[in-house]
C-alpha cells in the first residue's frame, strides 16, 4: 500500500514536474523580459542563418498563443532595410507544441515595406503592403498538404524585377504539395513586373479579385477552382526598355472577369467556362462588353462550342471543334469552324490602332470613315476538314447595301508542296459611292466603282499553278475571261472577251460607249526582257466609241522573244485607216524601227477641225537609246503626206527629221521641201533644262532686287543655235495655203551663248489671210554692249498692197526695266501712231512712263506731261498721272486720287476721240465713225473693286452705216463679301433706251439676280450690224426681264413688246410685220402662242412653240409653223432690188433642236397666183467676156500651187423640205438690168430639198415648164425672143448646181430664099434644144419649115449636123444657107471658107461656145462696074493656156457678079496675143494684116510685133499714163511709181 502510495506519488511528481515546468515556461513567455529574450534569440538565429539583422520593437503573446510583433525590421549586411512592418500577428496552434513543432494557423501583416534588393538572388521585390493575412487549419509538412481557409492581400503596391543572372535550379526533389484554398481575395492591389534586361514590363491593378474553392496539386499536377471574379482591374504591358506607360502594347481598364469552374490536369486537359470578360483598351479605344463561352483544350483537340464576342457595335458568335493533328501537314484529324456575326468598322479601326504609325492610322481612319457606313460588316463561315482536305462550305463577307462576296470549295495539302484547291467565288455590288472614297485621291476623280456588278468565277490551283475562269455582268454587258499562271515554270496566259461592257460605268467623265472586243496574252518569264522570256499579246476592238470618235476595228499584236520584240497594229474605222509595226531590240539599251502607214485619218472628227479634212501619210523611223537614256538618237521620214477634202487632195513634201542627244551635245534637224530647220546645243536635255531653270531663277531674282544685270544674264545663257529657212514648196506653206493663208517665205535665226548673248532674226515674206495682206514682216533681236534690243517691222508696199503702211516696234532692255516704242505710218507717209513706254523696276513695283513729249495717236499730235507715270505696286497699289492732250481738245487722261496705300482711286477720261482716225491706224479693223467721249472711275481697296463710268459716241457709224449718238453708263460696286452689284444704261440720240442691273453672288457655285428693261428701243440699232446680210429691222421694242439663279442655269422671266416691228429686205422684196402681242419669257422659255408674222396682201404665218433657254450651252427650239396663201414676197421694183413681185405660198413645218443643230422639216407650196421677177447678176448669162476676169496667173514652179477650193461653211441647220410648185406660177428672170434679156416662164413640179449640217445641199425632183419666153443674145446670134416649148423640164438628181436639162426654145424667122432663080418667102421655126446635165450641157440647134414642103424635105434629108449649121446661120444672118444656095451664090461647100465656117459652126453647136469668140458682119456695096456686091466679114478667136493666150483669125468673103474674092486669100489677118498682167491692160502682140488701109499708102500688107496698153477712162487726160501728179509729201516719188 505504502509502496503503491510512493509509486503513485512518484508518478504524480513525475507528471506534475513537466506540467509545472511547461506552465512555468508559458508563464515565463508572458513575461516581457522573457519575450524580449526570446525575440532577440530568434532574431539572432534568423540573422545568422539568413544574413539579416532583425529587430523587433515589441512582442506580445496573447492568452490564446497569438504572437504579435510590432515594428519588426530586417536589415541586410549593408544595413539596408529588407522588411519593415508595423504589426505582425501570428496565430500559433497550441496542441502541436506538445508534439515538438510550432504550427502557424494564420498570420496578419500590416503596414509593411519590402525591398529585397540583393537578398533574393533572382529577383528584387519592393513596395508596400497594407495588409496580408491568411487563415489555415494547418500545414502537414510531411504529407505536403496545406489547407488555406482564406487569404487576403489589400492595399498593396509591389514592384518585382527579375534578374537576368538567375541560377539554374539543379534540385531534383519532386514537389508534391497539395494546396486547398477556400477563398483568396485581393483588394486595391497593384503589381509591376519587370522582366530580365528590361525586355518587358507588366503592370496590373485590381480593385477586387476573389478566388473560391481552389485545389492545386503540384505533384500530379492538377489545378482547379470553382470561381474566379475580378472587378475593376487594369493591366498594361510593353516590350521595350522604357518604363510604362511608354511604348505600351495594350492598356486594359475596367477589367471585369468571371470564370465559373476551371480545371487543368496532368494529361494537359484544360476546361473552363468564361461567364464574363469585359474591358476597355485605352490605347485603341476598344471596348469589349462581353467575351465568353466554354473552352475545352487538351493535347489532342480544342473545343469552343459557343464562343461569343460582343462590343457596343459588334457581335461575333463562333463554334470551333478541332483536333490538333488537323493542322499537321498529313492532315489526319478533323476540324469544324462556324462563324456568324458582324464587326463594326469602328471596332476594326480601333483594333488596328497601335499596329501602325499615327499618320497611317489617321489615313486609314479617314478612308474607313469616308468609305464605309457604320453598319457592321457581316461575316459568315462554315469550314470543315483539315489542312490536308479542307472543305469551305460557305464563307461570306457582306457590306450592308454595298457589296456581298461569297466563296465555297475545297483546299488540299495546304502545308505541302502538292497543295491544290478549287474555289467558287461570287461578288455582287450595289451602292459603292462610299467605297470610291477609299481610292487614292489621284484616282478618285476618274474611277467609278459600278453598281449592280456581278462577278462570278472559279479558281483552281495545284502546287504553284493557278487557273481561273470568270464572268462579269454589268447591265446588258459582260466580260468573260480565263487566266493561268505557273509560278515555278513562269508561264502565264490570259484571255478576256468583252461584250457590250459599259466602260463608262468604271471611268468618270469619260464618254465611252459599251466595249466589245478581245484581249489575250501568253508567255513565259516574269522578268522582261530576259534571254529566256517570251510574250505574245493581242488586242482586238470590235466596237467602241470615245465621245464622237469611233475606235472600232483596232487590232494590236505584240510578240517578244528574249530581247527582241515586234508590235503590229492596224486600224480600220471611219476615224482612222492605218497599219504599222515596231521592231525593237532591248539588250544593253533600246533599238527600234517604226513603220506606220496612215491611209486616211479623219481630222474633221479626230482633231475637231471645222473643215471636212482627212490626212494620209507614211512614217518610217528608227530610234536608239542607252539603257540610262543619257544617249538617245532618233530619225525618220514622214512621206506621202496628203490632205484629202471632198473636192480635191493635196500632196505635200516629205518630212525628214533627226534628233540626237548625248552628254556633250544635242542636235535636231527637220527638212521638208525647201524648209530646213536646224537646232544644236551644248549638253544633253537635262543640262539644257538646268540651264533654263537657272536663267529663269536669275531673272526672277533680278526683278525682285530691281536690278537687271544683262552681263550676268548673258553668262548663264545656254549655248544653242537655231536656224529655219522656208519658201513656198514645203509642208508648212502647203498647209497654210489650204487654210487660206499665203506665205511666200520664212526665215528665223537664233544664237545664244555666254560670249555674244542672245541674237536672232525672224523674217516673213508676203502674208495673206482673207482681206489681210502684209508684204514684209521682220523682227531683229540683238545683244551688244548696250544691251538687248528688239526691232519689229511690218511693211506694206504702196504699189502692190491696197492698204499700204509701215509699222515699227522698237524694244530694249536697260538696267532698270524695259522700253518699247510703236510707230505706224500709212501709205502716204502720214504718221498715225508714235508712242513709246518705259517700264521701270521701281521700289515696291513697276513704273510706266510714256514718251515722247509729243506723241501721235490716231494721226493727231498730242502733248503728254513730262512727269507722266503709271505705277503698279507689288502690294496691288496703282498710281497714275497721264495727260494726253491735242490742240483741238482731243484728249486722254489717267489720274489717281490721294496717296492711300490701302486704296486705289483711278479716273480715266476720253474727250473727242475721232473713231474714224483711230480705226485707220489698224486698217484691217472695222471702219468706225464718230467722236468718242467718256469718263470712268475705279476704286480698289485690295479687297473689293467699285467702278462707274459713262461713254458716248456722237455720230457713231459702223462700216459706213450711220447710226446716231450712242452712249451708256455703268456702275459696279460690291455690297457684301459675296454680292457684287452692277447697273448699266444705254442711250440713243439722248434718250435712254435700255437699262440693266443686277447682283452676282459668289457663294456656292455662284448665282445671279438681275433685271433688264427696254424703253422704246429702236430696232434699227440691230440693223446697223446686219448691213451685209441684205436684211434689216425697223420699229421699237419695250420689255422688262428678270434673270436669277446659277450662272450655268439662269432663270429668265419677263415680256417683250414689239411696236410696228418689221423684218424686211429691199433687195429681196421681203417685208414681214411682227405680231404686236407681247412675247413672254417664263422660266427661261420664250413662248410663241399663235404668234403672227404678217406680209402685205396676204395671210399671216402662224408660229407656235418656244425657245428653251434653261441651258444656255444648248438653247432648244421647238416651233410649229403654218401659213395659208402667205405672201412670202410682195414688193414693187425699187432701186437696188433684186427680187420684186408676188410670191404666194402655203407652208407647214417644224423647227426643232438646239442652236448648234437645228432640224427643219416641212412642206412648201408655191401657189399659182405667184408672179415674181428676179434680176440675175454676176451670172455667165449676164456678164460679158471681160478678159480681166478670165485670166489666172499660176507659178508653175510651185508644185503645190492649186486653186484653193471655196471654203464650205458648215451649217447648224438640217433641212428637209418638200416643195410643190403649182401650175400657173409665173417666174420672170431679168438677165440684164434694163430687162432686154430675160426668161419668162410658168411651170409646175415637185422638189425635195435637203441640207445637212456640213452645209451640203441636195435637191431631187422635176420642174416641168408649161409655157415661157426667153429674150436672149447668144455670142453669134443677135437678140431674139425664143418661145419655150411646153413639156420642157429641169430634173434635179442631187447636186442643185448640176441639174439635168431637157429644154427646147424656138423662134419664128421669115426669110427670102432663091430657088431656081426664083425668090419666095419662107417661114422657119429655128431654135435651141438643151440636154444633159448643166456641167456637161448638150446644145443642139433645130430648124423646121412647116409651111414649105420643099424646104422641109431639104431639112429632113440633111444630117443633124447640117441642120444645126443651117439653124445657126439662119439665126445669125437671117439667111437660109445650104450647099445648094451657097453654090448658087458662087461659094461652094467645098470652098475652104465654107469648110471653115461649117467646122466652126459645128464646134459652136457642140461645145456651147465655151472658149470661142465668133462674130459675123455683112456689108452691101457696089463694085467698080456698078454691080451689087455683098461682103461677109468674120472674126474668130480661140483662147489657150487658161485664157493667157488668144489666137485671132479674121477675113472677108464677097459675093456678087463682080466679086473679087480669091479662094486663096479669104483670111485677111492673123494675130497672137499674150497677156502680161492680171488686169488685162498689157499685152504682147504678134500680127499679120494683109488688107490694111493707110491714108497715104493705100492698101498695105503689115507684119510685126508690139506691146499693147489698154485703159478705160472717162477723161482724155487719164490716158496719159506717165503724167505725174503734184505731190508735196515726202513719199511723192514713191507714190508716183
Amino acid at each position: 500500500m505504502h509502496l503503491n502510495h510512493k509509486f503513485l506519488k512518484g508518478v504524480g511528481i513525475a507528471l506534475l514536474v513537466p506540467i509545472i515546468l511547461v506552465f512555468l515556461l508559458i508563464v515565463a513567455l508572458y513575461l516581457p523580459p522573457v519575450q524580449r529574450w526570446a525575440v532577440d534569440k530568434a532574431g539572432a538565429s534568423l540573422g545568422e542563418k539568413m544574413g539579416l539583422k532583425v529587430s523587433v520593437g515589441s512582442v506580445r503573446l496573447t492568452p490564446f498563443l497569438d504572437l504579435r510583433l510590432q515594428n519588426v525590421t530586417a536589415l541586410d549586411e549593408g544595413q539596408d532595410t529588407v522588411l519593415h512592418t508595423t504589426d505582425l500577428l501570428l496565430d500559433v496552434a497550441f496542441a502541436p507544441l506538445f508534439e515538438g513543432r510550432a504550427d502557424i494557423e494564420g498570420f496578419q501583416l500590416r503596414g509593411a515595406r519590402i525591398d529585397t534588393k540583393s537578398f533574393v538572388p533572382d529577383a528584387r521585390i519592393s513596395g508596400r503592403v497594407g495588409e496580408l493575412s491568411a487563415v489555415a487549419h494547418g500545414v502537414a509538412w510531411k504529407q505536403e498538404l496545406a489547407h488555406l481557409d482564406r487569404a487576403l492581400l489589400a492595399d498593396a503596391d509591389l514592384q518585382i524585377t527579375l534578374s537576368d543572372t538567375a541560377k539554374k535550379d539543379t534540385t531534383s526533389t519532386p514537389n508534391k504539395w497539395v494546396i486547398e484554398v477556400v477563398q483568396a481575395r485581393l483588394r486595391n492591389t497593384a503589381l509591376q513586373l519587370t522582366m530580365p534586361g528590361d525586355s518587358m514590363h507588366v503592370s496590373a491593378s485590381l480593385a477586387d479579385a476573389l478566388l473560391q474553392d481552389g485545389h492545386f496539386d503540384l505533384g500530379k499536377p492538377y489545378y482547379a477552382f470553382r470561381q474566379l471574379k475580378i472587378r475593376e482591374g487594369a493591366a498594361m504591358m510593353n516590350q521595350a526598355r522604357s518604363p510604362l506607360p511608354q511604348a505600351a502594347l495594350f492598356d486594359l481598364r475596367h477589367l471585369n472577369v468571371g470564370i465559373d469552374t476551371l480545371s487543368y490536369d496532368q494529361a494537359g486537359r484544360l476546361q473552363l467556362h468564361v461567364s464574363q470578360l469585359a474591358f476597355e483598351e485605352q490605347l485603341r479605344r476598344l471596348s469589349v462588353a462581353h467575351l465568353g463561352g466554354r473552352v475545352y483544350l487538351d493535347t489532342a483537340r480544342v473545343s469552343l462550342p459557343a464562343f461569343r464576342l460582343r462590343t457596343p457595335q459588334s457581335e461575333l458568335n463562333a463554334q470551333v471543334e478541332m483536333e490538333w493533328r488537323a493542322l499537321k501537314p498529313e492532315g489526319k484529324g478533323t476540324m469544324r469552324l462556324q462563324l456568324d456575326g458582324g464587326l463594326s468598322p469602328t471596332d476594326l479601326l480601333a483594333a488596328a490602332r497601335g499596329n501602325m504609325s499615327a499618320q497611317e492610322w489617321q489615313q486609314l481612319s479617314t478612308m474607313m470613315h469616308d468609305g464605309l457606313s457604320q453598319s457592321p460588316i457581316r461575316l459568315q463561315a462554315d469550314v470543315q476538314g483539315n489542312v490536308g482536305n479542307l472543305a469551305i462550305r460557305r464563307a461570306q463577307l457582306q457590306l450592308p447595301d454595298m457589296l456581298q462576296f461569297e466563296v465555297n470549295g475545297f483546299l488540299k495539302n495546304l502545308l505541302l508542296d502538292r497543295r491544290s484547291g478549287h474555289l467558287n467565288y461570287d461578288l455582287r455590288t450595289r451602292h459603292l459611292q462610299r467605297l470610291e472614297r477609299l481610292l487614292p485621291p489621284s484616282a478618285r476623280s476618274s474611277i467609278r466603282l459600278p453598281e449592280g456588278l456581278g462577278w462570278a468565277g472559279v479558281l483552281d490551283f495545284q502546287r504553284n499553278d493557278y487557273r481561273t475562269q470568270f464572268r462579269i455582268d454589268l447591265g446588258r454587258g459582260r466580260l468573260t475571261g480565263r487566266a493561268a499562271v505557273g509560278l515555278d515554270s513562269e508561264r502565264y496566259e490570259a484571255m478576256l472577251q468583252f461584250t457590250r461592257l459599259p466602260l463608262g460605268h468604271f471611268l468618270k467623265g469619260q464618254p465611252l460607249s459599251p466595249f466589245t472586243g478581245r484581249l489575250s496574252a501568253s508567255g513565259r518569264g516574269f522578268t522582261i526582257p530576259a534571254v529566256r522570256s517570251n510574250l505574245v499579246a493581242k488586242a482586238h476592238i470590235q466596237q467602241l466609241r470615245y465621245d464622237k470618235y469611233p475606235l472600232d476595228g483596232l487590232h494590236l499584236q505584240a510578240r517578244m522573244r528574249g530581247t527582241d520584240a515586234v508590235v503590229d497594229f492596224a486600224a480600220h474605222n471611219p476615224l482612222l485607216k492605218a497599219s504599222g509595226n515596231v521592231v525593237a531590240h532591248l539588250a544593253r539599251g533600246y533599238n527600234a524601227d517604226v513603220n506606220i502607214a496612215v491611209e486616211e485619218a479623219d481630222l474633221h472628227r479626230l482633231a475637231e477641225i471645222k473643215d471636212t479634212l482627212a490626212v494620209g501619210l507614211h512614217f518610217k523611223g528608227h530610234l536608239q537609246s542607252s539603257a540610262d537614256f543619257k544617249r538617245f538618237f532618233t530619225q525618220g521620214t514622214f512621206g506621202s503626206i496628203r490632205l484629202l477634202t471632198p473636192d480635191q487632195s493635196f500632196l505635200f513634201k516629205d518630212v525628214d527629221f533627226a534628233f540626237r542627244t548625248a552628254p556633250d551635245t544635242t542636235t535636231a534637224q527637220l527638212c521638208t521641201g525647201d524648209l530646213n530647220f536646224r537646232f544644236s546645243a551644248a549638253g544633253d536635255l537635262p543640262r539644257l533644262t538646268r540651264q533654263s531653270n537657272r536663267l529663269v531663277h536669275l531673272v526672277t531674282q533680278q526683278i525682285r532686287h530691281r536690278d537687271i544685270d544683262q552681263e550676268a544674264l548673258k553668262r548663264v545663257l545656254p549655248d544653242l543655235s537655231l536656224r529655219l529657212d522656208a519658201g513656198t514648196d514645203n509642208l508648212l506653206a502647203g498647209f497654210l495655203r489650204y487654210r487660206g493663208y499665203d506665205l511666200t517665205s520664212l526665215t528665223a535665226r537664233l544664237e545664244s551663248n555666254a560670249r555674244t548673248g542672245l541674237n536672232g532674226r525672224l523674217a516673213m515674206g508676203k502674208f495673206k489671210a482673207g482681206a489681210l495682206l502684209l508684204d514684209t514682216i521682220h523682227v531683229d533681236l540683238t545683244h551688244d554692249e548696250e544691251g538687248m534690243k528688239l526691232l519689229g517691222v511690218v511693211h506694206n508696199n504702196q504699189r502692190t498692197n491696197p492698204n499700204p503702211f509701215n509699222a515699227q516696234v522698237k524694244s530694249y532692255l536697260f538696267e532698270r526695266g524695259l522700253g518699247a516704242e510703236l510707230v505706224f505710218a500709212d501709205g502716204k507717209g502720214d504718221v498715225g501712231l508714235n508712242l513709246g513706254a518705259k517700264v521701270e523696276l521701281a521700289d515696291g513695283g513697276y513704273n510706266i512712263h510714256l514718251y515722247p513729249d509729243t506723241p501721235i495717236v490716231a494721226y493727231r499730235k498730242f502733248a503728254v506731261n513730262n512727269d507722266n507715270f503709271i505705277f503698279l505696286g507689288d502690294n496691288r497699289q496703282i498710281r497714275a498721272d497721264v495727260r494726253l492732250l491735242a490742240d483741238d481738245g482731243t484728249g486722254l487722261q489717267i489720274h489717281s486720287e490721294g496717296n492711300d496705300v490701302a486704296k486705289n482711286d483711278i479716273s480715266v477720261s476720253i474727250k473727242d476721240l475721232n473713231l474714224h482716225e483711230l480705226s485707220n491706224v489698224l486698217p484691217y479693223l472695222p471702219q468706225l465713225g464718230g467722236r468718242l467721249n467718256g469718263d470712268f472711275h475705279l476704286i480698289d481697296n485690295h479687297k473689293t473693286i467699285s467702278a462707274m463710268g459713262n461713254v458716248e459716241a456722237r455720230d457713231f457709224a459702223y462700216e459706213g452705216t450711220p447710226i446716231g449718238n450712242l452712249g451708256g453708263e455703268l456702275v459696279y460696286m460690291p455690297k457684301s463679301d459675296s454680292e457684287h452689284y452692277a447697273d448699266a444704261f444705254i442711250r440713243f440720240n439722248g434718250e435712254e433706251v435700255a437699262e440693266v442691273s443686277g447682283s452676282y453672288f459668289t457663294t456656292g457655285q455662284g448665282a445671279f439676280e438681275g433685271k433688264a428693261r427696254l424703253k422704246h428701243f429702236p430696232l434699227k440699232l440691230v440693223s446697223s450690224f446686219m448691213a451685209d446680210t441684205g436684211f434689216a429691222l425697223r420699229g421699237t421694242a419695250e420689255g422688262e426681264f428678270t434673270l436669277s439663279g446659277a450662272l450655268d442655269a439662269p432663270v429668265m422671266n419677263g415680256s417683250l413688246d414689239l411696236d410696228k416691228a418689221h423684218l424686211y429686205s429691199n433687195v429681196y422684196g421681203i417685208d414681214f410685220e411682227m405680231d404686236e402681242r407681247p412675247l413672254v419669257f417664263y422660266n427661261s422659255r420664250l413662248v410663241f402662242e399663235d404668234y403672227l408674222l404678217s406680209s402685205k396682201g396676204g395671210n399671216a404665218l402662224t408660229i407656235n412653240g418656244d425657245v428653251d433657254m434653261t441651258r444656255l450651252e444648248a438653247i432648244g427650239l421647238n416651233f410649229a409653223l403654218d401659213a395659208k396663201n402667205f405672201a412670202l414676197i410682195n414688193a414693187k421694183r425699187s432701186s437696188g432690188s433684186l427680187v420684186f413681185g408676188k410670191v404666194y405660198s402655203n407652208f407647214t413645218g417644224t423647227v426643232k433642236g438646239t442652236l448648234d443643230r437645228i432640224v427643219v422639216r416641212g412642206g412648201l407650196d408655191i401657189l399659182s397666183n405667184t408672179d415674181v421677177t428676179y434680176i440675175l447678176t454676176n451670172s455667165p448669162l449676164t456678164v460679158k467676156d471681160e478678159l480681166a476676169d478670165l485670166v489666172t496667173f499660176t507659178d508653175f514652179s510651185d508644185t503645190l500651187a492649186t486653186t484653193p477650193p471655196e471654203e464650205k461653211a458648215t451649217s447648224a441647220i438640217d433641212i428637209l423640205l418638200g416643195i410643190n410648185i403649182k401650175s400657173g406660177a409665173r417666174f420672170l428672170c431679168n438677165l440684164s438690168p434694163n430687162g432686154d434679156s430675160y426668161v419668162d416662164l410658168s411651170g409646175n413640179g415637185r422638189l425635195t430639198f435637203r441640207m445637212n449640217q456640213q452645209g451640203e445641199m441636195r435637191v431631187t425632183g422635176r420642174l416641168t415648164l408649161d409655157e415661157g419666153k426667153m429674150n436672149y443674145e447668144l455670142p453669134v446670134i443677135p437678140l431674139r425672143t425664143f418661145t419655150l416649148v411646153g413639156g420642157s423640164y429641169v430634173e434635179f438628181k442631187g447636186n442643185p448646181m448640176n441639174p439635168t436639162l431637157n429644154i427646147t426654145a424656138t423662134d419664128h424667122v421669115k426669110t427670102t430664099i432663091t430657088e431656081n432663080e426664083r425668090q419666095r418667102t419662107v417661114n422657119f421655126i429655128a431654135g435651141v434644144k438643151i440636154t444633159r446635165s448643166l456641167e456637161d450641157m448638150g446644145l443642139q440647134f433645130t430648124i423646121e419649115a412647116p409651111d414649105d414642103l420643099s424646104i422641109q424635105n431639104q431639112l429632113t434629108s440633111m444630117s443633124e449636123e447640117d441642120r444645126g449649121k443651117a439653124a445657126v446661120a439662119l439665126m445669125a444672118t437671117g439667111m437660109y444657107i445650104n450647099d445648094d444656095n451657097l453654090s448658087t451664090g458662087g461659094l461652094k461647100a467645098s470652098n475652104a471658107l465654107n469648110a471653115f465656117l461649117q467646122s466652126e459652126i459645128q464646134n459652136i453647136a457642140g461645145k456651147a461656145l465655151s472658149t470661142i469668140d465668133l462674130s459675123f458682119g455683112m456689108e452691101n456695096g457696089t463694085s467698080a462696074s456698078g454691080a451689087s456686091t455683098t461682103d461677109y466679114n468674120f472674126q474668130f478667136s480661140k483662147r489657150f493656156m487658161n485664157n493667157r493666150m488668144r489666137l485671132i483669125v479674121g477675113g472677108k468673103v464677097s459675093t456678087g457678079s463682080d466679086a473679087t474674092t480669091s479662094t486663096q486669100s479669104f483670111i485677111d489677118n492673123i494675130a497672137l496675143e499674150y497677156r502680161l498682167d492680171a488686169g488685162s491692160t498689157r499685152y504682147v502682140r504678134v500680127f499679120y494684116d494683109r488688107d490694111a488701109q493707110d491714108p497715104l499708102e493705100g492698101s498695105l500688107m503689115k507684119t510685126g510685133a508690139g506691146i499693147v496698153l489698154r485703159r478705160k477712162s472717162d477723161r482724155i487726160g487719164d490716158l496719159f499714163l506717165l503724167r505725174r501728179k503734184k505731190n508735196n509729201s515726202p513719199n511723192a516719188a514713191t507714190s508716183a511709181q
